[in-house]
C-alpha cells in the first residue's frame, strides 16, 4: 500500500468534507439540516453498510470476538493515559475534561468508516463495527460524565443511552457473522444501495459541522496542535507496536492501528453543549484534528501497514 494510493482515498474523502464545508457556508446546510443528515448516517445508512458488509467478510468467530477484546484493551489503554497526560497540560483546569475526553475517543463512525472502507472494502467493515461496542459504552459513560463533572454536574449511569442504533446494529452484525448469516439477493443489493450512501453523506456532514465550528484564535493555540499531533501520530504507531507480533490476523491488527489514528469525535462538542460545559476547546479540537488527519493518516497508513501485509 503505497502513500500515493492512501493519499488519493484521503483527498477523495476530504473533497467531501469541503463540499460539507461549503454548503454550510453558502446556507445550503445549516444546522438543522446537519442534525436531520447525522441522524439519517447514524440509523438508516450505517447500519445497513454494516450489514451489507457481512456479504464480503469471511471472519472466522475466533476473530470476531477477539476483535472486541482488542479493542477492550486498546481502549483501556487510552483511558490509562487520559488519567495522566491531560493533567501534566499546561491548560486550565477547566479545559482538562476535553482533552480527556479526546485522549481516549476518536470519530469512529464518520470518519473511521469510511476510511477503513476505502482501503479494504467492505469486508474490514465488521471489525470496526465490533470494535464500536467497547467504545459506545465507554463513551456513553465514561465521555459523559467528563464533560457533567466539568460542568459541575452530577450525571448519573443511564442504560438507555447505550440501547441505540449503531450498538444495537453492531450486536446484530456480530450475532449473523457467528452464524455465517449473508443477505443474498434483492435484500443484499437494497442494503448495498442504501449503505453507499454513508461514505459521501458522513464526510458532507463533517464539512459542514466544522464549517460551525468557532475557529476564532483556533490557529494560535500551539497546545490543541501539539496535542493533536501526539494524538494522531504517536497513539498509532504505539498501538502498532503493541500488535506487530501478536499472532492475530493483519486485518484485525489494521484496523486497530487506523480507528486509533482517527481525529477527534464530534460527539465531544454535543456532549459539550448538552451538559453545559464550554465546548472552545473541543470544536477547535475536532476542527483542527480533522484537517491534520488527511496528511496523518496517509503517513500512518504507509508506515505501518506495509508491515502487516494487509
Amino acid at each position: 500500500m503505497t502513500f500515493s494510493y492512501v493519499l488519493g482515498k484521503m483527498l477523495s474523502l476530504a473533497v467531501m468534507m469541503v463540499l460539507g464545508f461549503g454548503a454550510c457556508r453558502f446556507g445550503i446546510l445549516d444546522s438543522r439540516t446537519n442534525k436531520a443528515l447525522s441522524d439519517l448516517v447514524i440509523d438508516i445508512t450505517t447500519p445497513c453498510m454494516m450489514l451489507a458488509s457481512l456479504a464480503a467478510t469471511e471472519a472466522k468467530r475466533a476473530d470476531l470476538m477477539l476483535m472486541i477484546l482488542c479493542a477492550v484493551i486498546m481502549y483501556g489503554l487510552f483511558f490509562g493515559v487520559a488519567r495522566v497526560v491531560p493533567e501534566k497540560l499546561p491548560v486550565p483546569e477547566k479545559e482538562k475534561p476535553a482533552y480527556k475526553y479526546y485522549t481516549i475517543f476518536t470519530n469512529n463512525a464518520f470518519m473511521g468508516f469510511p476510511v477503513i472502507r476505502a482501503l479494504w472494502g467492505s469486508k474490514a467493515l465488521v471489525y470496526a463495527a465490533l470494535l464500536n461496542i467497547p467504545v459506545s459504552v465507554m463513551m456513553y459513560t465514561y465521555g459523559i460524565w467528563l464533560y457533567a463533572r466539568g460542568s459541575g454536574e452530577q450525571q448519573k449511569f443511564s442504560l438507555r443511552k447505550l440501547i441505540n442504533i449503531t450498538n444495537v446494529s453492531a450486536v446484530v452484525v456480530l450475532i449473523l457473522a457467528l452464524f455465517k448469516f449473508k443477505f443474498t439477493g434483492p435484500a443484499q443489493d437494497t442494503l448495498n444501495v442504501i449503505g453507499d450512501a454513508t461514505v459521501p453523506l458522513s464526510m458532507i456532514v463533517v464539512g459542514s459541522t466544522l464549517a460551525e465550528s468557532p475557529l476564532k484564535g483556533a490557529f494560535t493555540n500551539w497546545i490543541i496542535y501539539a496535542f493533536a499531533a501526539v494524538r494522531l501520530v504517536a497513539f498509532p504507531l504505539i498501538v502498532f507496536a503493541l500488535v506487530y507480533f501478536l499472532p492475530i490476523n493483519p486485518l484485525i491488527k489494521g484496523v486497530l492501528v487506523v480507528i486509533a489514528a482517527m481525529p477527534g469525535s464530534a460527539n465531544g462538542v454535543l456532549f459539550a453543549q448538552q451538559y453545559g460545559y464550554n465546548r472552545t476547546v473541543s470544536s477547535r479540537y475536532v476542527f483542527i484534528s480533522t484537517v491534520m488527519s488527511v496528511l496523518t493518516i496517509p503517513l500512518i497508513s504507509v508506515i505501518v501497514l506495509a508491515p502487516l501485509a494487509i
